[in-house]
């Protein structure tokens, strides 16, 4: 069936444009089209023309140059979209990477809670509340060393260790493994008397002796200072701690 904005023998209506749907940004250019050959020929003839005045060199900056002077807009638009994709690829990689470091953060965490768990609850994990009572109040003893107290300060952004709290000295020895091991040990020789505290549970030994968190590896201790109380310890013991390495007198 043929369209009613077309004649038998091929032309168009006088009113084709409307009844065709022709948009009407697209009119001025149909305009005066009487059939679809005129209408092709008038495509053809404006593709020519443009080939005429637009001529493509062959090298690439020819080219370039065509290109920035005709379609410089169509250029700057075309760069936008893409400045505007990378920066949106780039906040949606940004974004999946924290969110993949979260969920690590969150897992590793998790992992080491559950290590801790395991190493002062002991076998049936009746044991971790009394183990934990041991680190913390190693925590409080004099005899810690104050790298220790500053370290797990430092983890809770406190000013200075006497102003952590217990419940955030819990807080960091639950998912510190090492730290609560330590701190443990420590706490069960303040029990049982090896060393002595000043928040008034006191073991056995004599007030202002001093015992290294490692007293049995002196190298750990090389380094320090003359009057600090770790190489005091070792140089009582009869070890030389001037050298690079500890040497038994």
């Amino acid at each position: 069936m043929m369209p009613e904005w077309l004649k038998e023998d091929g032309s168009f209506t006088d009113d084709w444009l409307e009844k065709a749907g022709i948009p009407e940004d697209m009119r001025d250019y149909a305009k005066g089209a009487k059939d679809i050959k005129s209408l092709v020929q008038r495509g053809h003839d404006t593709q020519r023309e443009f080939h005429a005045r637009v001529k493509i060199p062959d090298d690439e900056e020819g080219k370039r140059g065509v290109l920035q002077e005709h379609f410089q807009d169509v250029l700057d638009a075309d760069a936008k979209a893409m400045q505007k994709k990378r920066e949106a690829d780039a906040e949606a990689a940004r974004k999946q990477q924290a969110k993949d470091a979260a969920a690590e953060a969150e897992k590793l965490t998790a992992d080491r809670q559950k290590k801790v768990k395991t190493l002062l609850g002991g076998e049936d994990g009746k044991d971790f509340d009394k183990n934990m009572e041991h680190a913390r109040r190693a925590m409080r003893s004099d005899r810690m060393p104050q790298m220790v107290k500053d370290a797990l300060a430092a983890a809770v952004d406190a000013e200075s260790f006497d102003k952590v709290s217990d419940d955030q000295i819990r807080e960091v020895l639950g998912r510190d493994p090492m730290m609560a091991v330590l701190a443990q040990s420590y706490g069960e020789m303040l029990a049982d008397g090896r060393l002595q505290s000043d928040d008034g549970h006191h073991g056995g030994g004599k007030k202002g002796d001093h015992v290294p968190m490692q007293p049995d590896c002196p190298q750990v201790y090389i380094g320090l200072p003359a009057g600090d109380p770790n190489r005091e310890y070792f140089e009582k013991q009869g070890w030389d701690m001037s050298g690079s390495v500890p040497v038994k007198k």
